[in-house]
């Protein structure tokens, strides 16, 4: 069954009940939360995502509690398995805090994949990934290439398989989380994108979720076949600059922007010395979407669907 197939009251009664078994790629959230804004960010963003049944194994426990601060009023907490990691926030980001929350969730546990802080998007059954630091452009860039013919994988974390075989890329299929003057970008750039009410003043500041494509959503059960690793990097007014780089150093480069890299030992190394002998690397600096959107074509070689 999927969100929108629910009955009427079905994610209500499911979210301040039992929860609501969220199914994302391999993983599978009970969400349990009685603030409308988790209700109604989960039903616009995730209405073609697969729910699980109350009996299925469920990966990650999360509550999005609301709880009375004096001199506060009423603030969102998130809550997994009896740690709250996050500060107690105004129940207007309690969606963003979820979307942390469940990204925390993966980033701290996940041990059974290489997982990698980046974006990945799939093409003629290639995928190129997007590994880049906060404030790169790696989410505008992912939102641009999804409304550009290109399959979205993840927007935040690259799930690489540690079994041996040659790498692929599995798909979440989350929500791309956009920023401040990423979302008129994006907005003018789609006007058909579908994006929850921004939340002001955040940790982030402005932060809003774009819906990802249905037709995106219904393959997340197809994992795709790492062909390019780009280090994409914005600059106001720069020129398009593409730059090839060393698979030694790039693999170094790769590490830092790996959540458990450290912790799987020879399994990691071997893994990503896979995944590094098969792509192609490079360096995008750009300075709009659409200098960096030809980037990627020049850098793929205009690869098709």
């Amino acid at each position: 069954m999927r969100m929108n197939e629910l009955p009427a009251g079905g994610l209500r009664q499911r979210l301040r009940g039992a929860g609501l078994n969220l199914a994302c790629g391999p993983f599978t959230y009970r969400i349990r939360s009685p603030l409308p804004k988790i209700e109604e960010g989960l039903a616009l963003l995730y209405a073609q995502h697969p729910v699980a049944d109350d009996d299925a194994w469920v990966d990650y426990e999360i509550d999005v509690l609301r709880t009375w601060r004096p001199g506060r009023g009423w603030m969102a907490q998130f809550r997994s398995e009896g740690e709250s990691p996050f500060e107690l926030m105004v129940v207007e980001h309690a969606f963003p805090l979820l979307e942390w929350g469940m990204n925390w969730c993966m980033a701290t546990t996940v041990q059974h994949y290489l997982l990698l802080h980046a974006a990945v998007l799939e093409r003629g059954g290639q995928a190129l990934i997007l590994p880049a630091p906060p404030g790169s452009g790696k989410s505008t860039l992912c939102a641009s290439l999804m409304f550009s013919g290109w399959r979205l994988l993840t927007d935040e974390m690259a799930l690489i398989p540690l079994d041996g075989q040659a790498p692929s890329v599995l798909p979440l299929g989350r929500a791309v989380s956009l920023k401040n003057q990423s979302i008129p970008i994006i907005q003018r750039f789609a006007p058909q994108a579908v994006f929850n009410g921004a939340s002001s003043d955040t940790v982030k500041g402005v932060v809003s979720h774009l819906r990802p494509l249905p037709e995106h959503v219904a393959r997340l059960n197809e994992p795709a076949s790492p062909a390019w690793l780009v280090f994409p990097k914005f600059e106001a007014q720069a020129p398009l600059e593409i730059t090839p780089l060393a698979r030694p150093r790039t693999m170094v480069d790769v590490i830092d922007q790996s959540f458990n890299y450290g912790q799987l030992g020879r399994l990691g190394f071997e893994t990503l010395a896979r995944l590094m002998g098969q792509v192609e690397t490079s360096h995008l600096r750009y300075g709009s979407v659409a200098a960096a959107l030809q980037g990627i074509e020049q850098l793929t070689g205009g690869a098709r669907g």
